[in-house]
């Protein structure tokens, strides 16, 4: 097993087994998940890109220079290090296109019971059995709140609903932090990153380790090299990352991206309104 690389957010300490999915390993301790992958398209600014993956046995130490697994010491001197920031928009771009180019993917390539139905009608067809209808039920209870401005009621709404090792409504909720924390850091929105941080504590521990990460601007690559195509204007490519994202999970990519588009979307509308942001909750 060799480290390839490594991200710039991953804190030095002892970790026990946390989960395991086909590429990527969890391993928890008090100061978050840390992750091990297998592909660089799943880098992020807490993870390690290794050859092969650990079984999950044994805890991993990190050190400086080196990382402990399975007794073997594995050196971090050769391996790349992962930028996982993003130096956020510019207040005066305009982002309408690349807001309507996610609803489009939402609309025409997302998965049944995904969070797309929130910006396209038709998906509510595959909503069929009657928990699947009381889960859409809350889903447009918490969009609504969102369209009303009141964004700190509809993360207390979509917490922890939906399908999913991670809810599609705390992917909403990641999404959406993405999105504020691309933008121009403001008080107001710092502030309400905050209280979003508070209302999910109790939410499953990865998933608040990707909204944590969200609301401190520690992006994935995917999520990185979409909005740098989109700075950049490069739509061809934002297509491309588009659909890498709509590739995770069952609808966790396309939950993702529906917390984004109404993340810019709220913002947008704030920024123009005579009151300006306001924050309830």
């Amino acid at each position: 097993m060799k480290i390839a690389a490594l991200g710039d957010n991953v804190p030095l300490g002892t970790y026990h087994f946390h989960s395991r999915f086909t590429h990527v390993v969890n391993y928890q301790n008090d100061n978050g998940i840390i992750s091990f992958v297998d592909s660089a398209k799943d880098l992020s600014g807490r993870t390690l890109l290794v050859s092969v993956l650990p079984r999950g046995e044994e805890p991993v130490v990190v050190f400086s220079s080196h990382v402990l697994v399975a007794k073997r010491h594995l050196s971090t001197g050769d391996a790349c290090q992962y930028d996982s920031s993003f130096e956020g928009f510019a207040p005066e771009l305009s982002l309408e296109s690349f807001v309507h180019a996610m609803k489009r993917v939402l609309r025409t390539n997302a998965p049944e019971l995904s969070l797309a139905v929130l910006y396209d009608s038709g998906h509510e067809v595959a909503f069929t059995s009657s928990f699947e209808k009381a889960v859409l039920a809350r889903f447009k209870k918490a969009f609504a709140s969102m369209g009303g401005g009141d964004v700190v009621d509809c993360v207390d709404q979509f917490k922890g609903v939906g399908f999913g090792l991670t809810p599609s409504g705390d992917d909403f909720i990641t999404g959406l932090l993405y999105a504020l924390s691309s933008l121009a850091p403001e008080g107001a929105l710092l502030a309400l990153k905050k209280t979003i941080l508070e209302r999910v504590q109790s939410c499953t521990a990865l998933s608040f380790q990707f909204m944590s990460d969200a609301a401190a601007g520690i992006y994935p690559q995917d999520i990185k090299s979409l909005f740098l195509c989109a700075q950049s204007g490069d739509d061809n490519g934002v297509g491309r990352h588009l659909q890498d994202i709509l590739s995770h999970g069952h609808s966790s990519g396309a939950d993702t991206i529906a917390g984004m588009v109404a993340g810019f979307e709220w913002f947008f509308t704030q920024r123009t309104s005579e009151a300006g942001i306001r924050i309830r909750g």
